[in-house]
């Protein structure tokens, strides 16, 4: 497959994995609900982890399939457990608490070298939630765009640059944030979908390694 439609492709993926991580699916015009969204996941991303996190979702999604507006509901209410809170999110989603030591504060490095990055692209954090921009979800949103810069041929955005912003990000701490995660809920969706998030992010990093020993 070309570089640039793979490119393409995980800028789609990562754009859906970061904005359903970032919105409570209590609209039922969301995807994130629906099990063709993730039956349509690209069959080319394919690894054990990958395949774990798509079978939990499906089988979370099958469970909650016929309790109707309750099954967005039941997410809902796990979205603001985990995420949320009261009192405070069971699983914060953001990196800086996540990486202990002198980071595992509100707003920490990781925090201030999201916005460096994102600055630097001309971007900025917008979401009706003001999350911080070390955000699991934001992360990946970024690393969409760095994707459809390379598919559009970007020659500004290197292999180097992507693998070296998953190493020193997302693909850092998402294990933690998955764990976290599988405490409070176990069989739920959002364990699925961080399991699928560090299956991809390890296809990702798996596939320009191999396209650099070329």
């Amino acid at each position: 497959m070309q570089k640039n439609v793979v490119a393409g492709m995980l800028a789609d993926v990562y754009a859906v994995l970061g904005n359903a991580l970032l919105t409570v699916p209590s609209d039922p015009e969301l995807p994130y609900l629906e099990p063709a969204t993730w039956e349509g996941f690209p069959v080319e991303l394919s690894n054990e982890d990958v395949a774990a996190g798509l079978e939990q979702i499906g089988r979370y999604l099958a469970a909650v399939q016929g309790l109707c507006d309750n099954g967005r509901e039941k997410t809902s209410l796990e979205f603001t457990k985990l995420f949320v809170g009261p009192p405070s999110p069971a699983a914060a989603p953001w990196e800086s608490l996540n990486r202990g030591g002198e980071d595992a504060v509100g707003y920490g490095k990781p925090a201030l070298e999201m916005v460096r990055l994102l600055e630097g692209c001309g971007l900025e954090v917008s979401n009706e939630n003001n999350q911080y921009p070390d955000h699991m979800g934001i992360e990946l949103l970024f690393l969409s765009y760095l994707c459809a810069q390379q598919a559009a041929g970007a020659a500004e955005v290197a292999n180097a640059d992507v693998c070296a912003f998953m190493e020193d990000h997302p693909l850092g701490w998402v294990a933690a944030l998955r764990g976290s995660v599988e405490e409070a809920y176990s069989n739920g969706f959002y364990a699925g979908l961080l399991l699928l998030v560090e299956g991809t992010l390890r296809w990702h990093r798996d596939a320009l390694d191999a396209e650099n020993a070329a």
